[in-house]
């Protein structure tokens, strides 16, 4: 009896490693793959910021190239973003997923379209999104003055630098709204709600 029981138990476990390969199964990265047809194009985005003097990062005309450029990719359910952070310098940001050669691809393409609309290079630091946890920078993109080369460079010593400070900022601010509503009168005791956690001076975690 034990016998019967155990020959058809072995022939599961040898089609099994068969099905892991037969099976299709989604690829854990997401590939952008070619991009250069999706909408908004360079044209495009350049008609919509039109012409005139370069008033700073923080104007109309560079906050609309960032939200065009990045909407290309949004249309097509990636998770891509683009900002400048000062007159010479951008951010990319991508969601973990994305292969760090689309990364690198995107960001080139991102700094070689804003040159050619503002007329001058950025530098652009590359970085990986979380909900939950501070962006990581994995690469910087730097282009060489004398020859208008863009090198790309990935290195694990990016990701030892301390969170920004607005990151910094928004987590606590996360962190008031929910102690607030922990505060708040539940069901099981509507009158004075949870118990008061004690806090330490300068922690954010309850005794």
């Amino acid at each position: 009896m034990h016998l019967k029981r155990v020959i058809p138990l072995l022939g599961i476990a040898g089609i099994l490693p068969l099905l892991y390969y037969l099976i299709p199964r989604s690829s854990e990265a997401e590939s952008i793959g070619e991009d250069a047809t999706w909408q908004p194009t360079l044209t495009e985005i350049a008609t919509a910021i039109g012409n005139g003097p370069d008033a700073g990062f923080k104007d109309t005309r560079h906050k609309q190239f960032a939200r065009l450029f990045q909407q290309r990719f949004r249309n097509q359910q990636h998770a891509v973003g683009v900002k400048f952070v000062s007159d010479d310098k951008m951010k990319a940001m991508f969601a973990p997923i994305i292969p760090r050669w689309d990364m690198a691809r995107v960001a080139v393409n991102a700094e070689s379209e804003a040159h050619r609309l503002f007329g001058h290079h950025f530098d652009v630091d590359i970085f990986e999104t979380y909900i939950t946890s501070p962006m990581k920078k994995l690469a910087e993109l730097r282009v060489d003055p004398r020859s208008g080369n863009r090198t790309v460079r990935f290195d694990s010593k990016f990701m030892r630098e301390p969170p920004s400070p607005e990151w910094i900022a928004r987590r606590i601010q996360m962190r008031s709204i929910q102690i607030f509503f922990e505060l708040l009168p539940s069901p099981n005791n509507p009158a004075f709600g949870r118990p008061m956690p004690t806090y330490i001076s300068g922690a954010m975690t309850p005794l």
